[in-house]
């Protein structure tokens, strides 16, 4: 009797925990287009910020069996989801979903991929969540699978590629009913309900979606299409990474030292900002009035923090700090600002300059790593774990 009523007590606690991660935030109304994707080169939630004050506690840490991992995204109901996987001849490739109030998986799918090649970054084959809770991610071999989010089934699979083309390694993003990603030779469409394509484009490769529309690098820069039909709209004259933010597209120019605003409804350029022996990253970050960059100076081999003034690009220097180039940039709602060096994460005030806290890590890992869950956590991934910073 007293050891069914010890089982009854146990089964009951776990349920309401299962209960309690999956509710209990989602009662928070987070709007689901705030938990996009991160990626180099996107804006999915560049600028995305947490409503809660991150200290810099670790709440808890998940090993992960393969040695590469994505960083985690958010479906706003309490539930995280990553791909991990193992380089080599024959990899492994898998998609995960977790509780992100405690780590603890709920499902796990092995991803079918081609025997060739390796995973090349940890940002590229991020997976995305649709306002429905579908997952999607594409495989090493140019397939686009869609997956439920409640228990991991697949919904359908696309491939992308014509036959005898292994493809490109591509992130998704979700907008509406459609589905976005790059091909072997461009970008497409697809309908997120069906898995049908809608429409495909060759030699243009997906920056951004908004609202308005779906940007798109090509040789001519960057062109603004529609998202149903892929028609062109307008063209910006400029080559490189991109950024949407509130109607306007922030371009890094490919090695050069050049940062610009531009109105995405007109075209034109509204402020552009040049320094010599400055180059800019990819990372963008914006908080208030402002937008943060990753900024070195390849003469001092000095990294730093640059703050520019989103109406009249007016730049400060923050902080001098030895952080990763291209390693991602987060803030939240505080005023701090998040990213990593060669062996620690950094929160760092961005009115002041001033270092709030640091966490070292053991190894470090090249590409972007960090995100932030609507509950207001700060997510960090590394070589063989996933960490859950508070």
């Amino acid at each position: 009797m007293l050891i069914r009523s010890r089982i009854g007590f146990v089964s009951s606690f776990i349920a309401f925990i299962v209960f309690l991660s999956s509710t209990v935030y989602a009662g928070k109304q987070v709007p689901w287009h705030r938990v996009w994707s991160c990626h180099g080169g996107n804006s999915g939630n560049a600028g995305i910020t947490s409503i809660h004050h991150i200290k810099g506690r670790v709440g808890w840490t998940v090993p992960v069996a393969e040695n590469q991992i994505s960083i985690v995204v958010f479906d706003g109901k309490g539930n995280g989801y990553y791909c991990s996987g193992t380089g080599g001849e024959t990899p492994e490739y898998f998609l995960t979903s977790i509780y992100t109030l405690y780590g603890a998986t709920r499902w796990r799918k092995k991803i079918p991929t081609a025997k060739y090649g390796r995973l090349i970054t940890w940002d590229l084959f991020t997976p995305a969540v649709d306002a429905s809770g579908n997952v999607y991610v594409v495989s090493l071999n140019g397939i686009l699978y869609a997956y439920r989010g409640k228990d991991g089934g697949m919904i359908w699979r696309c491939d992308l590629h014509p036959k005898n083309t292994h493809g490109a390694i591509s992130y998704p993003i979700c907008w509406k009913s459609i589905v976005f990603t790059n091909t072997a030779s461009g970008c497409c469409a697809v309908n997120a309900t069906t898995g049908k394509k809608i429409w495909d484009m060759v030699g243009c490769y997906l920056q951004a979606v908004s609202d308005k529309a779906v940007y798109v690098a090509s040789e001519k820069g960057i062109q603004a299409i529609q998202h149903n039909t892929g028609k062109l709209i307008r063209e910006f004259p400029v080559a490189g990474g991109l950024v949407y933010k509130n109607g306007f597209l922030y371009t890094t120019e490919q090695c050069s030292t050049r940062f610009s605003r531009w109105d995405a409804e007109t075209g034109k350029i509204q402020w552009s900002v040049k320094k010599h022996n400055e180059f800019h990253s990819q990372d963008v970050a914006f908080a208030g009035n402002s937008v943060y960059k990753a900024v070195t100076n390849p003469s001092s081999g000095m990294n730093f923090l640059n703050e520019y003034n989103l109406q009249t690009g007016k730049s400060r220097k923050v902080k001098s700090l030895e952080f990763c180039f291209d390693c991602g940039l987060l803030v939240d709602s505080d005023g701090c600002i998040f990213t990593q060096t060669m062996d620690s994460l950094w929160a760092v005030d961005i009115r002041t300059g001033k270092i709030k806290w640091k966490i070292p890590m053991k190894t470090f890992v090249l590409g972007k790593t960090l995100s932030i869950s609507p509950e207001g956590w700060l997510f960090m991934t590394s070589d063989q774990s996933i960490r859950a910073v508070e």
